[in-house]
């Protein structure tokens, strides 16, 4: 399923690429909007419908994961100042690093709790990140970058 998942995420990302250029912010709201509807689809099935539940998962997660990949380097660009471009990207690998946390929160909850209140579990970061998303703007200048 994790082979399927990247290489639906790969075609993904090349179909996402020329949208990103143009509209970078739009692409990585709407790609937290599908991994939310991974999310949810995934607990909404998990049980029900092996088929169903994978679907979701694989067209959702692959959608949501290429966004995040392809817009998301573009908006640290645009939002970033020239001079604090490589302290921005750090900042941005860290917490691409950081998302461990969020498959330890899962595999302990998915042990003592079960599958269905894992997933729900990483529904709360990603809604505070589509929060933040929802606040971000653009500077003028970044636009033409």
């Amino acid at each position: 399923m994790g082979a399927i998942l990247n290489t639906l995420a790969l075609l993904a990302g090349i179909a996402l690429g020329p949208w990103s250029d143009r509209a970078p912010l739009t692409v990585l709201r709407a790609s937290a909007l599908a991994l939310l509807v991974a999310l949810v689809g995934g607990v909404a099935f998990g049980g029900a419908s092996p088929l169903g539940y994978t679907a979701t998962l694989l067209v959702f997660g692959a959608i949501g994961l290429a966004g995040v990949w392809t817009a998301g380097r573009k908006v640290v660009v645009m939002l970033a100042p020239p001079e604090a471009l490589g302290s921005c990207f750090g900042l941005y690998g860290i917490t691409v690093k950081l998302s461990v946390v969020g498959s330890v929160l899962y595999g302990f909850l998915e042990f003592h709790a079960g599958p269905k209140p894992a997933m729900l579990a990483q529904g709360a970061p990603l809604l505070l990140g589509l929060g933040c998303l929802l606040m971000v703007r653009l500077p003028t200048a970044a636009k033409s970058r």
